[in-house]
């Protein structure tokens, strides 16, 4: 915040330079749009689940968001990392209905679980051969 003086009226007026300012994230040494970041698919699988209930250590009240941080490391799946040794087998119980979750070296996984019908379509078209 800066504070001009108008040469005419002379009075002060204060300015936020930041008005227009649009904020950006770096991650995995990209640089983007914070606008961007909020409409891609792990933005909208953190704002599904950081509000769910944990029973974790039978403790109310206990949310996801208290127990993890999220790591920006890719824009499909969700990156979590967790210190709380009881937190993995709560979250894959609160979510496990719409998302896989997956442990993978030190980092907490979540991504949409797929239909079944969508599991079982090869990429490949089938080739039928007919009998003799």
């Amino acid at each position: 915040m800066e504070k001009n003086v108008d040469p005419k009226t002379n009075s002060t007026a204060t300015t936020d330079e930041t008005k227009n300012f649009s904020p950006l994230v770096m991650s995995a040494g990209k640089v983007t749009e914070l606008s961007a970041v909020a409409s891609s698919p792990t933005h909208n699988i953190w704002e599904e689940i950081k509000n769910l209930d944990l029973n974790l250590y039978s403790l109310p009240n206990q949310k996801v968001h208290m127990h993890c941080k999220v790591i920006p490391l890719n824009e499909k799946e969700l990156y979590l990392t967790s210190g709380v040794a009881g937190f993995l087998p709560a979250l894959e119980n609160a979510i496990s209905s719409s998302y896989i979750v997956e442990k993978q070296d030190k980092y907490i996984i979540v991504k949409h679980a797929e239909s079944k019908s969508e599991s079982y379509v090869s990429e490949k078209p089938a080739i039928f051969i007919q009998g003799k």
